[in-house]
């Protein structure tokens, strides 16, 4: 998969548990729609081209998430 995750679709996902989209070919920042996928436990977008900071969801909304791999990206920032 190439390109940038679109913030308004992955954001419609919200019965969504698990994403693996691991050595890809992501690229641009976190998406903030991402902060909408209120049943993930597992997310993990290790290997790709991610830039820009480290996604914050403010409201608690992934208080489900107990593993999120981002390794091998090129995030900035403190987690």
């Amino acid at each position: 998969i190439r390109g940038a995750i679109p913030n308004c679709d992955v954001g419609k996902l919200t019965k969504l548990r698990y994403l693996n989209l691991e050595s890809n070919k992501l690229v641009g920042p976190l998406p903030t729609g991402l902060c909408n996928l209120n049943s993930i436990t597992s997310m993990n977008l290790g290997r790709n081209e991610i830039n820009g900071g480290i996604l914050t969801c403010n409201d608690g909304s992934l208080s489900t998430l107990s593993e999120f791999g981002l390794s091998y990206n090129q995030l900035t920032g403190n987690i």
